[in-house]
């Protein structure tokens, strides 16, 4: 919570000093879909500190909260500078955001496509005439409705899209959930509309340009990192200039907040001296052991408290001749059972305590 509340200060430091016409935010406002209260209570907070920077605000819901929750607060919201575009709508009831620019010499459209769910993408194909020839995978049926809501804006104006999908050839962040970002909900990037300014895509963590897309477009990225997938990130918020004449400029304002995260791999020493290197950022720590050390996670988290993950590998053993083990004595049968097994480091005294198990047995004392 602290982390996104210093993001919270520093974008609305970045509103502020770039007097921008509007803060367009593409979706997965909050992470789940019954947050804390706190969590709703930051992120209202901010919305209304947005507010003030006299910018119109316009969101959409993702795939990671609840459409019917943020639906509840829409009408609070709409009509004082911040608009909350919940489900589709059609293009002219709400599903295209009219805005002027601060100095009133242009307007934009914007079009507002917050995350389809598959038992949803029929209900976005009924927005817009019907044809025989609608396709029928979600994929393509995501981008025919993203290019209606394109053919539906002015053409003497701004034209942005703004979309909560996954566009083929993304690169994932690591974070997101695997069940909205497969194969099946890859919509073709070359089937997004050429005819528009600039399109604000929101789903993926990573910060990245889609090339293949014939306009401009762009994934902002999570502000924050939220997986150790997005380690090597640079965080930003995305500055747009573009008109309707003009073609669009895009450039970054990196994110100094928020704690990093990194991945420390190698023996346990080497790996505690490492971490004492990164006292703010949270660590995930691959441990390299030749044997079972236990109190491990104690002893490591006793140095390095900012410690989130601790994995454990062992060398490679090499490869072995699997023993006939019909040919072996009782005692070979077990000296070959220590062999193929890590961490004993005392084989020579188990097999004697075997040696003396083995003679009771027999001499009838067990």
């Amino acid at each position: 919570m602290d982390e996104f509340g210093a993001f919270a200060d520093q974008l609305v430091e970045i509103a502020t000093s770039e007097e921008v016409d509007a803060i367009l935010i593409a979706g997965d406002l909050l992470d789940h879909p019954v947050p804390t209260a706190e969590s709703e209570q930051l992120l209202y907070e901010l919305l209304l500190r947005l507010r003030a920077t006299e910018a119109k605000i316009i969101a959409i819901n993702g795939n990671h909260e609840s459409e019917q929750r943020l639906d509840a607060v829409a009408p609070l919201l709409d009509g004082n500078r911040i608009t909350m575009v919940t489900g589709l709508k059609p293009p002219s009831q709400g599903g295209v955001v009219r805005i002027p620019s601060r100095d009133g010499s242009e307007q934009a459209d914007i079009g507002c496509i917050p995350f389809i769910p598959s038992r949803k993408v029929a209900d976005g194909r009924d927005l817009f005439e019907r044809s025989d020839s609608w396709p029928a995978a979600y994929a393509e049926q995501t981008a025919a409705i993203v290019r209606g809501y394109a053919a539906a804006m002015a053409p003497d104006a701004v034209r942005i899209v703004m979309a909560h999908l996954f566009a083929s050839g993304a690169v994932l962040g690591g974070g997101e959930r695997e069940v909205s970002v497969g194969p099946d909900y890859a919509v073709p990037a070359s089937a997004l509309p050429s005819d528009v300014g600039y399109i604000a895509l929101g789903h993926i963590h990573r910060r990245q340009r889609v090339a293949a897309a014939p306009a401009p477009t762009w994934y902002s990225g999570s502000p924050l990192m939220l997986d150790f997938g997005e380690e090597r990130d640079e965080k930003s918020v995305t500055i747009v200039e573009v008109g309707a004449r003009t073609p669009a400029t895009v450039r970054d304002i990196p994110i100094t907040v928020g704690r990093k995260l990194v991945t420390l791999t190698g023996a346990l020493d080497a790996v505690l001296a490492a971490g004492e290197a990164h006292p703010d950022a949270y660590l995930r720590l691959r441990v390299e052991l030749l044997a079972p050390h236990p109190g491990l996670a104690l002893e490591v988290r006793d140095r390095l408290p900012n410690a989130v993950d601790i994995q454990v590998t062992y060398p490679e053993a090499p490869e072995q001749e699997r023993p006939d083990l019909e040919s072996l004595t009782p005692r070979e049968r077990f000296g070959a059972y220590l062999a193929q097994q890590r961490g004993f480091t005392d084989i020579d005294g188990m097999l004697a305590t075997f040696d003396e198990l083995l003679e009771a047995e027999r001499g009838g004392v067990l």
